[in-house]
């Protein structure tokens, strides 16, 4: 009985963790501050509830329940915690952003909406993994490190072309590489989970 209390908790942290996703790239767009403390106050929540999984899920370990499977759920719980902690320095960068009053391109944000979406699509594929048991995509052809160095590339153009500011450009790197962390500890969760 206790492993289903467990797992309620961690779909509870994965839902989320996803707001705090959609929270982040709506700062971003929409330049509010409203999101950014709505995701931070949702990322307080993301860690405690990791602290109250990890004790549960160790105070299983002499339960009969199978190592590999509460192994496997404390790394989707620390891999959760880490996509909200990334979700976390993504909004330091929107702050700055608002603040500075810094604008992206048109083209940076086609490219960091384009990257999002990806994201987005793998993360919510992982959040549907711990929902529902069951993998509704299969992401093993999805290669977005080919997308990362075209954003990237198409970046260093702009910014060789006088179209983006240095400042902006550092602000707009991080969100990326950050995103892109995302992405990585999301196809984590997939694959940690297809694994048991």
């Amino acid at each position: 009985m206790e492993i289903l209390l467990v797992k309620k908790d961690i779909k509870n942290m994965a839902d989320l963790v996803l707001l705090m996703y959609k929270n982040t790239y709506n700062a971003f767009i929409e330049h509010d501050r409203n999101f950014i403390k709505e995701a931070l106050d949702l990322e307080n929540k993301v860690n405690d509830l990791e602290k109250k999984i990890i004790k549960d899920l160790v105070g299983l370990t002499n339960s009969g329940i199978d190592l590999r499977i509460i192994n496997a759920y404390t790394k989707v719980v620390g891999d959760l915690e880490l996509i909200g902690d990334y979700c976390k320095d993504i909004l330091e960068r929107v702050e700055i952003k608002i603040e500075e009053k810094l604008l992206f391109s048109k083209e940076a944000v086609e490219d960091y909406n384009s990257l999002y979406e990806k994201v987005k699509e793998v993360l919510l594929n992982a959040v549907d993994l711990i929902r529902e048991e069951k993998l509704k995509e299969d992401f093993n052809n999805l290669n977005l490190e080919l997308d990362l160095e075209k954003i990237k590339e198409n970046h260093q153009k702009r910014l060789l072309n006088g179209i983006c500011s240095p400042l902006a450009s550092n602000m707009f790197l991080n969100m990326v590489d950050y995103t892109f962390r995302i992405y990585e500890y999301a196809k984590e969760i997939i694959l940690t989970l297809k694994s048991v």
